[in-house]
């Protein structure tokens, strides 16, 4: 499961996810993107893409 964490510059908690870019998995030719995706790629905020993260606030679940 992955770990819900505080975005802070949205200010909300988030799920942290990669993006894979199908376009460059095509230009570099599939195995060069694969390695430089595991290793280099880190998740980033749904919301505001950002990778400024916090641990989880309790007090801010479950409001909208």
């Amino acid at each position: 499961m992955a770990q819900i964490l505080w975005c802070n510059l949205c200010n909300r908690n988030v799920t942290p996810e990669k993006k894979f870019n199908w376009l460059l998995f095509i230009f570099l030719c599939g195995i060069p993107y694969l390695l430089y995706y595991t290793i280099f790629i880190k998740p980033g905020c749904p919301v505001c893409h950002a990778r400024n993260f916090s641990p989880m606030r309790a007090d801010e679940l479950g409001k909208k």
